[in-house]
């Protein structure tokens, strides 16, 4: 039986764009209530490599004019710093159906049913990362998609879909090359701020690092 998206606790509210389809609702309810209840932190650091950099800049090379979308899998360490452990790239999922389940937090005048312009990941997708992740310790900690011919700054339509407490990478593509990259999120306000990367050598399967001086 399809379920109905109505009977979902509100406490999953913030990320049900990501999730609108067919999905198993008791498989996504823990992780999204884990993040949900994390109050949202001010002064954030994603620690992450040149390695996972580069993943990013290649993927929205390859399909550019079309945005590229992906997973940042890691884990929280303490109340400041987010540990991203794997640059996972997945299928922009947008199209004509997932317009239509958009449309009411569309921004634009006329629908935008192009992958020129938007991005989703498809709810099997992101339910089978969580379920491999917890097997490593590792839960879903941000989002990253590039912007063909603009900037690396989140429109309002991202701002409408994001979800407090991820971190949201966005890479600009100029005809073709990966150029400016920033990393954002979300303040109290539900509005995007720029959170600070830091750029180390190594992240180990425990999260430990070493960053470059």
């Amino acid at each position: 039986m399809k379920p109905n998206v109505n009977i979902i606790p509100k406490v999953v509210a913030p990320c049900q764009p990501f999730f609108r389809g067919k999905f198993d609702i008791c498989d996504v309810k823990f992780d999204c209530i884990k993040h949900y209840q994390l109050s949202i932190i001010k002064n954030m650091v994603l620690i992450l490599t040149s390695e996972h950099l580069e993943q990013i800049r290649s993927h929205a090379e390859r399909t550019y004019p079309r945005e590229c979308c992906g997973l940042l899998m890691g884990r929280l360490a303490g109340d400041d710093r987010k540990i991203l452990a794997e640059v996972r790239p997945v299928e922009n999922a947008w199209g004509e159906t997932a317009a239509e389940s958009f449309q009411e937090i569309e921004t634009a005048e006329n629908p935008v049913t192009t992958q020129e312009r938007r991005f989703t990941i498809a709810p099997e997708v992101l339910i089978r990362a969580q379920r491999e992740g917890r097997d490593r310790n590792r839960s879903i900690i941000g989002i990253y998609h590039s912007h063909p011919d603009h900037p690396a700054g989140p429109s309002e339509f991202d701002r409408r879909c994001a979800w407090a407490e991820y971190s949201y990478i966005i890479v600009s593509v100029e005809g073709g090359k990966a150029t400016d990259l920033k990393n954002w999120s979300l303040d109290p306000r539900h509005q995007f701020q720029l959170e600070e990367m830091i750029s180390c050598e190594a992240i180990g399967d425990t999260g430990d690092y070493h960053i470059y001086l």
